[in-house]
């Protein structure tokens, strides 16, 4: 006998890569990368301005995106639309 497919309910979601971005212009960028992948056991990937942490997230999917806070600030509509006028 041939066993029934799994129901759609039962088909599981595609992995995301368990991987962090850190994007970051600080000086010691390395170090707290190392600490988080260190204390959370998953690779941290650091990109060193919005804009190459706007492509990383273009070319890959990550578990967790950290912003700088300096970098947020830097250009605050960007955090609430995709295009500012």
């Amino acid at each position: 006998m041939t066993q029934p497919a799994a129901a759609a309910s039962e088909v599981s979601p595609p992995e995301v890569p368990q991987i962090i971005l850190l994007v970051t212009a600080i000086q010691g960028a390395e170090t707290c990368a190392n600490g988080l992948a260190r204390q959370l056991g998953v690779p941290v990937e650091i990109a060193a301005s919005r804009r190459l942490g706007l492509a990383a997230l273009r070319r890959a999917e990550y578990s967790a995106v950290i912003v700088d806070e300096a970098i947020a600030e830097a250009d605050p509509c960007l955090l609430y639309t995709s295009r500012c006028v």
